[in-house]
């Protein structure tokens, strides 16, 4: 036990000191992201004894990416969302390696071992700074689960399955529509789970329909299974629009305020329009895209094939497919997205994990073999991926990573806080649309007061920024995000202002206001 204890210990600390190197590199060549600085900004703004804990920190979107990396704020607030993706990612890495071993010999644990290390979906999970790894972990506890209750057909799996989904609102509500789309699913366990779960699909549904009192036990069952899947995350979604509306006047205010999430101001949101690979006629029929699926996927449809036997395994890998061109139809994006790609990659790890003792492959060196050249496939296409990737933080993250270059907005935004800290008094107030310039606020740290969108203060300085404010940062014309800045409808009421700028960028100015 103790030893145990201690393997787990080297391989949790081996990939926790590996990233840490990796990010501690990446940084010092500059790598910015959108996402991590947003939340970085929340922990900062939260110190701000003006703020309202509640809206800006419930409704900061998602939330759980916030209450993951919240504890390592109190460290170091701009570090904090690091911190969490690094330790998050190693420990499901370390229990994906140790359950593996356990099941298998050391040689092929240390395959998987350098695999997850070297796999760029991995390794952007744990240094990206971004909530991905959150969707990693939440796909493979899901998926982990639902296939232990096919292997064990015990309610606890499928009760843990559903507390997994209970989190997903709290990250990406619009993938509640998974638990409709278990309902087929469910059906089958059902069916599987009423007779001897030997015998055929085909002949147990035949003996239910033949006799009354199996239909009544059969529907009890199936609606039974419904309500343990489906209570808890449609109980906690309401519970969390009703708060929404009891403090925020509104059921989605979390979507419609501009401040609460990264990219709600739809210019820097590409996952609704931008991708890697388009989901069109087109994108099918080009064998670059289609290169880079089948690589990506390839463990999944290892995984399909080896087990074909395993019926009902077959059947959940067969369905993810299918659930995931509905998820996309449903929210209309027209390119497949990373977020859910990797549902191919953590569905086969989870299924490996469950039922590698039952797969065809009897030979430990045909497996070792197969499976060491599917891993280096996997890299291979995956590493293509992010080349190719042109969502906005995928991008920032290759071309630190690969060409050192900086994303030029969130580069100027650094400059200016640069200028802000060696130009601008001690705890100046400083007016600015949050959703425009967190990064800016971000990296000042603290330093000057910056008004918060959803404050008093900052409505009473849009009226009267000569009494409320000492200065005003605003989004110059050819700005993208200039019909998204609310301060830039309000200075041109106020045009006296724009003779007082103290600095300017390609897309920003900094004005400083004369008292009246």
């Amino acid at each position: 036990m103790k030893t145990n204890r201690i393997k787990y210990l080297i391989i949790f600390f081996s990939y926790t000191v590996i990233y840490g190197l990796f990010l501690t590199i990446i940084r010092n060549d500059g790598y910015l992201n959108f996402e991590p600085l947003y939340v970085s900004h929340n922990f900062l703004m939260l110190k701000n004894p003006d703020i309202d804990l509640v809206k800006k920190f419930f409704f900061s979107y998602p939330i759980l990416t916030h209450i993951l990396a919240y504890p390592f704020s109190f460290i170091n607030s701009l570090d904090a969302p690091f911190y969490a993706s690094i330790l998050f990612t190693s420990f499901l890495n370390t229990f994906i390696v140790r359950t593996i071993a356990k099941q298998t010999n050391v040689l092929f644990s240390i395959i998987v071992f350098i695999y997850l290390l070297t796999s760029p979906i991995f390794i952007y999970a744990a240094t990206s700074g971004t909530s991905f790894y959150v969707y990693i972990i939440i796909y493979f506890y899901l998926f982990y689960m639902l296939f232990n209750y096919v292997k064990n057909y015990s309610i606890y799996y499928l009760t843990l399955c559903s507390i997994a989904i209970s989190f997903i609102p709290f990250l990406d509500y619009k993938l509640l529509w998974i638990v409709l789309m278990l309902i087929p699913l469910l059906f089958i366990f059902t069916v599987k789970n009423f007779h001897d779960k030997d015998s055929g699909f085909i002949l147990d549904l035949i003996r239910i329909s033949k006799d009354k009192n199996s239909q009544k036990l059969f529907i009890s069952n199936f609606i039974s299974m419904v309500l343990i899947i489906s209570f808890l995350p449609i109980s906690v979604f309401l519970i969390y629009l009703m708060i929404n509306n009891l403090y925020g006047d509104d059921f989605f205010f979390f979507l419609i305020n501009n401040t609460s999430g990264w990219n709600n101001n739809n210019i820097n949101n590409l996952t609704s329009t931008l991708g890697n690979l388009e989901y069109s006629l087109n994108a099918v029929n080009s064998f670059a895209v289609i290169k880079i699926i089948l690589l990506i996927s390839a463990f999944y449809c290892l995984e399909f094939v080896i087990d074909i036997k395993q019926s009902i395994k077959v059947v959940i890998l067969a369905i993810i497919p299918v659930i995931l061109i509905l998820l996309m139809r449903e929210q209309k994006i027209e390119m497949i997205n990373l977020n859910f790609l990797v549902v191919f990659h953590i569905i086969a790890i989870a299924s490996f994990l469950t039922f590698y003792k039952q797969n065809t492959l009897k030979s430990k060196n045909l497996k070792l073999t197969i499976y060491s050249l599917f891993f280096i496939g996997m890299i291979y296409g995956e590493f293509h991926y992010f080349k190719s990737s042109i969502s906005i933080q995928e991008k920032n993250f290759f071309t630190s990573v690969t060409k050192n270059e900086t994303n030029e907005i969130l580069e100027l935004n650094k400059r200016g806080a640069i200028f802000i800290l060696n130009s601008i008094p001690l705890n100046s107030t400083i007016l600015c649309d949050n959703s425009v310039f967190y990064p800016i606020i971000t990296f000042d740290n603290n330093t000057h007061h910056f008004l918060e969108n959803l404050s008093d203060d900052f409505t009473k300085a849009l009226k009267k920024p000569a009494k409320h404010a000492d200065y005003i940062i605003i989004s110059k014309e050819n700005s993208p995000l200039y019909s998204k800045d609310i301060l830039a409808y309000y200075i041109k009421e106020n045009a006296a202002l724009l003779n007082h700028i103290i600095y300017e960028s390609k897309y920003y100015q900094i004005l400083k206001v004369r008292k009246s």
